[in-house]
């Protein structure tokens, strides 16, 4: 899967992509500007191994932006992780790890790599998406509120040392409509001159 977004290339993460990613996942965890939540997210001295497990993990698709320069951003589609509600998220899928560059951000990188795990989600027949984010990121909450996603509840969890509050998102995720063989839908073919 490899999809063309403004100026940069959207496409699946492979082993190739190790030592980028890594350090696109250094940077993520270094940000303390508030801009990027990142609560949650295992803080590794060896970041090369993490990623490496991770490309190497069936229930886990990385994607990443990509430009002549190197990698712009990533996003996770993980499945097999339970979602806050067993009930009617039944069947969703977990976004995680949206990263972007600073310097990449507001051209458009964020929003193809959403539009493609969103793609990739449908592709596999998910329900829908989730994601947890926190409750001081005013920015990223209306960010994905644009692109469909609605606050469903909140969680509690430790970071650090520290309780911290997030809100769960979601957005349903429609599959197309299988073409099946109706009555309706077939064209007959009557010959004329009766």
């Amino acid at each position: 899967m490899t999809t063309r977004r403004w100026n940069h290339i959207v496409r699946r993460a492979n082993l190739a992509d190790t030592r980028a990613l890594a350090s696109l996942i250094s940077e993520s965890v270094n940000i303390k500007d508030g801009s990027a939540d990142i609560a949650g997210m295992p803080r590794m001295d060896d970041n090369d191994g993490m990623a490496r497990a991770e490309l190497l993990d069936g229930d886990i698709v990385t994607l990443v932006a990509e430009a002549n320069e190197a990698l712009q951003g990533f996003v996770q589609v993980c499945w097999n992780v339970r979602p806050p509600s067993a009930g009617w998220m039944r069947g969703a899928v977990e976004l995680r790890r949206h990263y972007v560059r600073v310097r990449h951000r507001g051209a458009g990188v964020a929003a193809g790599l959403l539009e493609a795990a969103v793609d990739v989600a449908r592709a596999k027949d998910a329900t829908g998406l989730w994601l947890k984010v926190g409750k001081d990121a005013g920015q990223a909450v209306a960010f994905y509120q644009k692109y469909g996603f609605q606050i469903a509840g909140s969680s509690i969890a430790m970071a650090d040392t520290l309780w911290r509050e997030r809100w769960v998102m979601h957005r349903a995720v429609r599959a197309p409509a299988r073409v099946r063989p109706s009555a309706f839908g077939r064209t007959a073919i009557f010959p004329c001159g009766n």
